[in-house]
């Protein structure tokens, strides 16, 4: 009874959960309107957040607007992610003075609606949420502090009173950068005021201040209202480039232009942002490659399979998803593969190490062969060298290679289904993949149809394990009275053994 009660009030608080997002009753408006009073009113730093041990946001992950206690912290999450400095004065509200809570009040109103597409929250405006779709309403139930004295009224005339400035892009660089310092004053003050005073900041400060600026996106020239510093017809200086822009303006800043964008305007562009990237997400594969020319030809192999390795998926988390876009860059044709063989020439990668293919006999060994260079390197590199090899090892290299089973296929990711489509019988598959080496078809499966098939198949396996054995057998009216007996002795250990 107490599970079914349990139940059943989970399932009522979940409706009603629902109804908060998607009901317009009165009764459900009130309830919203107390329920948002509520969270209100505990302090910003109080205020409720996820649990767990690893201290994730899963707002890092995605946006969550279903319930008024969730979207303002959203807000919170977007907010500190971009508007930190705003966020840790608002934080310390309690400590500032009059002045600092008028010029903080200020820098809050000079936030319009197109922030809210620039930081992902444009969730937060929505008929939904208890403060409707206005922007200013949903800045409003989030800056709730009474020292601020947030006042909706009060923010639509200053946003009145302080309109984007219309910026005057003639005279030059000079002109062009004053211009996009004094936006960035505005609106980001912590990062004008830093650069400012750079020759007094300490390494860390000077990174942390760099990594600031690299947050600076093309959106955000638009939505501080010096768009038309990106068109060369109003500011060729720049190129049409924020990135120039952001250059130019910040020179004293060691930033390289590629930690700001990505280029895949053209090939080299394009070949010097993967390699940018790489030296951050997989250091040691670039640095190999570069260095090919001192590495054995092992460590060539495993290079080669750690190119192999990378996916599609390596592409969109690393942010090389513009390497793939057609539109941008139509040399790779969106193939991630055909980006990797082009900019890893030097290691001659075959498009089956990527993707085994079985379509045909000849793409089905090449692709198995690719495999066994990665996982199977030690008898691959022996069978090159067959020729000359000794009796001894030729030998051994075979018994080596008879150890590569259907599991073992399996093991190294080789469809072995789709391989017996093209080679029904092991020893068809094997004869082609080592052709060198003489196989017999008894290597590979017993053979016992007929008698005859049998005995053959007995003689095979005796030679190949006991050929003192067979050549005793050949021998058996020279034999003596103790020969004959050890013989009987030793066939019938070993039958019991093998059959």
């Amino acid at each position: 009874m107490k599970i079914i009660t349990s139940v059943c009030l989970c399932v009522l608080l979940v409706m009603t959960q629902i109804q908060f997002v998607e009901g317009s009753t009165s009764l459900e408006s009130a309830c919203i309107a107390a329920h948002i009073t509520e969270i209100r009113g505990i302090p910003l730093h109080e205020r409720p957040k996820p649990r767990g041990g690893l201290e994730l946001d899963r707002l890092g992950f995605e946006f969550d607007w279903r319930t008024p206690e969730s979207s303002l912290r959203s807000m919170e999450y977007a907010f500190d992610k971009n508007i930190p400095h705003i966020m840790k004065q608002y934080r310390d509200i309690d400590n500032l003075s009059e002045q600092e809570i008028k010029q903080l009040r200020e820098q809050i109103y000079a936030l319009n609606k197109g922030y809210f597409f620039l930081f992902g929250i444009g969730g937060a405006r929505s008929h939904t949420q208890p403060w409707g779709a206005s922007y200013i309403d949903a800045l409003e139930a989030f800056f709730d502090h009474p020292k601020l004295e947030f006042s909706a009224e009060e923010m639509l005339e200053y946003r009145y009173k302080h309109s984007v400035k219309k910026y005057m892009w003639e005279g030059g660089v000079s002109v062009g950068v004053d211009n996009i310092k004094h936006a960035i004053k505005r609106y980001r003050p912590d990062i004008i005021e830093r650069y400012e005073n750079y020759e007094k900041l300490s390494k860390e400060e000077r990174a942390a201040l760099r990594g600031d600026i690299y947050t600076i996106r093309e959106a955000h020239f638009n939505v501080w209202g010096i768009g038309a510093a990106l068109q060369k017809k109003s500011a060729d200086y720049f190129n049409g480039s924020y990135v120039d822009a952001l250059m130019m303006t910040f020179h004293k800043v060691n930033m390289n232009p590629l930690d700001i964008s990505l280029d895949w305007s053209d090939k080299d562009s394009a070949y010097a942002s993967f390699r940018h990237v790489l030296l951050k997400e997989y250091p040691s594969l670039i640095r190999r490659y570069e260095d090919i020319w001192s590495l054995s030809n092992e460590e060539v192999n495993q290079l080669k399979h750690e190119v192999y390795s990378i996916t599609r998926m390596h592409f969109e988390m690393w942010g090389l998803s513009g390497m793939l876009d057609r539109g941008k860059l139509p040399l790779f044709q969106g193939s991630y593969i055909k980006a990797l063989q082009r900019y890893f020439a030097g290691l001659r990668l075959n498009k089956f190490g990527f993707n085994p293919d079985y379509s045909t006999p000849q793409n089905t060994i090449t692709s198995i062969k690719i495999a066994l260079y990665r996982y199977a390197y030690h008898i691959m590199k022996r069978y090159e060298n067959y020729d000359v090899l000794s009796d001894a090892e030729k030998d051994l290299l075979k018994q080596d290679i008879l150890r590569i089973t259907s599991n073992y296929l399996v093991y190294i990711n080789i469809n072995v289904s789709k391989v017996l489509k093209q080679f029904p019988e092991y020893f068809d598959l094997f004869h082609q993949l080592f052709p060198k080496i003489d196989f017999h078809a008894f290597d590979f499966a017993a053979d016992w149809s007929t008698p005859d098939k049998a005995r053959e198949y007995i003689l095979y396996v005796l030679a190949k394990e006991e050929p003192s054995l067979i050549d005793r057998y050949d021998r058996i009216d020279e034999l003596t009275e103790d020969e004959l007996k050890q013989f009987k002795k030793r066939y019938m250990c070993y039958q019991s053994r093998a059959f």
